[in-house]
C-alpha cells in the first residue's frame, strides 16, 4: 500500500520505503534519455517543474469536494528481465509505480541483478479515471542515492478499463535506449465497486416523552411539538411511572438501625473489635445482626 502523504509546505510529497517522492503530474520530458554531461542540471530542472505542478494540483484538489471511489485499480508487479547489470556488484532492484497522484513501491529484490522478482499486488481505490501509469525500476544503494535504471509509461487500453485483466510484458527504456533496457511483467485490471443505493431521507419519528408529573391515575399527558414541525401528541401515564411516583412520595421510615444492646451483644462475641467498627458493620448491614456477625467472622 502507499505510504503516508506529507503536505506540510510545498510541494506535497509521499513517504515511501526509499525516501520522499514528489507527487503530481510528471514533467513532459520524464521519459527523455538523459544527457550524461547535464544530467544533474536536468534533474534539478525537472524537480522544480514537478514541485510547481504538484503545488498547483494540490491546491486545486483541496478546493474540490471529496469524491467517493467508484472503482479499484489492481496491479501485480511480478518480475523484470533487464539487459544490463549496472555497477560492479549485483544490483538490488525495486519497482515504483505511479497511479494518478499515488506512489507505490515493491520490496527490494536483493541480488536480483538482471532478473528481479517481486510478486507484489496493489489494490488502489480510484476517485478519478486512470488513463496511464508510470513504472520505474531503481537500484537500491547503501551509501549513495538510489539510481533509476529503467522506466516506461503504460497507456491503459479499453480492454483493461472494461474490467478484463491483462497479463503481459512491457518494454523498458533506459541508458541502453528506447525500449532496449528489458521488460517488466505486470498483471493489471479494473475492479468494479458495487455502490450502495442512495439513502432516502426519512422523517424523524415522534418519540414518546414522559413529561414531569405527578399526575392523577390515568390522566392524559400532553407532549408538545418540536422545532421540526411535528405536532404535539397526547399519551397516558404508564402504570410503572405511576408506581415509581408513589414510591417516591412514600415516606421513608426513620429510626436507628441498631441498638446499644445489639452493639454490646456483638462486642461480647468479638472482644478485640472496636465498638466503632461494630457500629459501622451494623450500619452497612442495615441493622441485620446475623449479616453483621458473618461480616465480622469473615474479617477474622
Amino acid at each position: 500500500m502507499a505510504e503516508g502523504v506529507q503536505t506540510t509546505g510545498t510541494p506535497p510529497t509521499q513517504t515511501t520505503n526509499h525516501g520522499d517522492v514528489v507527487i503530481g503530474d510528471l514533467p513532459q520530458d520524464f521519459l527523455r534519455m538523459p544527457n550524461d554531461s547535464s544530467t544533474m542540471d536536468q534533474v534539478a530542472s525537472d524537480e522544480r517543474i514537478a514541485k510547481q505542478m504538484a503545488a498547483m494540483e494540490f491546491q486545486q484538489r483541496n478546493m474540490m469536494p471529496m469524491m467517493m471511489p467508484t472503482n479499484k485499480f489492481k496491479i501485480s508487479i511480478l518480475e523484470a528481465k533487464l539487459n544490463k547489470n549496472y555497477g560492479v556488484v549485483r544490483m538490488d532492484p525495486y519497482c515504483r509505480v505511479r497511479v494518478n497522484h499515488g506512489v507505490y513501491e515493491t520490496e527490494t529484490s536483493y541480488n536480483g541483478a538482471k532478473n528481479p522478482h517481486w510478486s507484489k499486488t496493489f489494490s488502489i481505490p480510484l476517485a478519478e479515471a486512470v488513463d496511464h501509469i508510470y513504472i520505474e525500476i531503481f537500484d537500491e544503494k547503501a551509501l549513495t542515492t538510489d539510481s533509476r535504471i529503467a522506466w516506461t509509461k503504460i497507456e491503459l487500453s479499453e480492454q483493461i478499463k472494461n474490467g478484463e485483466p491483462l497479463d503481459d510484458w512491457w518494454p523498458l527504456t533506459g541508458k541502453l535506449g528506447e525500449e532496449l533496457e528489458g521488460s517488466v511483467h505486470l498483471v493489471v485490471s479494473y475492479v468494479k465497486v458495487q455502490q450502495p443505493p442512495p439513502m432516502l431521507h426519512q422523517p424523524m419519528q415522534q418519540m414518546p416523552i414522559m413529561m414531569p408529573g405527578p399526575y392523577p391515575v390515568g390522566a392524559p399527558v400532553m407532549v408538545p411539538g418540536n422545532q421540526f414541525g411535528q405536532p404535539g401528541v397526547q399519551m397516558y401515564q404508564p402504570a410503572m411511572a405511576q408506581q415509581q411516583q408513589q414510591l417516591q412520595r412514600a415516606p421513608v421510615p426513620q429510626g436507628p438501625l441498631y441498638t446499644e444492646a445489639d452493639v454490646k451483644q456483638i462486642k461480647e462475641m468479638f472482644p478485640d473489635v472496636e465498638e466503632d467498627a461494630i457500629k459501622t458493620v451494623l450500619e452497612a448491614s442495615r441493622g441485620n445482626k446475623d449479616a453483621a456477625i458473618n461480616s465480622l467472622l469473615s474479617m477474622q
